[in-house]
C-alpha cells in the first residue's frame, strides 16, 4: 500500500514539473519542442508565445556556455508566415531549468520578419500560436 501511494505521489509529482508546456515536436536523441499556450497573445494577424527546446545532449551558448535547453519568445504574422525573435534564454539543464546561462534579448523595432520553412520546427510552433484564438478581453 505504501509502495502504491508513494509511487502515486511520484507520478503526480513528476507531470506538475512541467505543466503549461505542450509538446509540439519530437525528434528522439535530438530535441522535443514545447509551447507555452497560457502565454500566447494575439493582436490581429500577430501572435506571440513562449516556447521550450529541450535539447538530448548539451551544446554551446554563444558565449561558450554549456546548455541544455532554451526559452524563447517569438511573434509569429500569421498572415505572411513569418517570424521573428524577441528573446532566448539558454538554460542549463533540461526543460528550462537550472541556471540560465546566456540570454539574448533581440529588439522589436530593428529585429526583422523571417519567412517560416514549411516542415520546419518555427512552423510547428506558428501552427500552434496561430490556430489559437485570440482571449476575449
Amino acid at each position: 500500500m505504501k509502495l502504491r501511494l508513494c509511487s502515486l505521489v511520484l507520478l503526480l509529482l513528476s507531470g506538475h514539473a512541467h505543466a503549461g508546456w505542450e509538446l509540439v515536436r519530437s525528434t528522439p536523441g535530438a530535441v522535443s519542442v514545447y509551447i507555452e499556450r497560457d502565454t500566447l497573445e494575439r493582436s490581429g494577424n500577430l501572435a506571440r508565445i513562449w516556447s521550450l527546446f529541450d535539447l538530448a545532449a548539451a551544446e554551446q551558448s554563444p558565449s561558450g556556455l554549456s546548455f541544455r535547453s532554451t526559452k524563447s519568445r517569438a511573434e509569429f504574422d500569421c498572415s505572411n508566415n513569418t517570424r521573428r525573435l524577441l528573446s532566448v534564454d539558454f538554460h542549463e539543464a533540461a526543460m528550462g531549468t537550472g541556471r540560465i546561462v546566456s540570454t539574448r534579448q533581440f529588439n522589436k523595432m530593428q529585429s526583422r520578419f523571417d519567412p517560416v520553412a514549411g516542415d520546419s520546427v518555427a512552423a510547428d510552433v506558428m501552427k500552434a500560436a496561430c490556430s489559437t484564438p485570440a482571449k476575449p478581453q
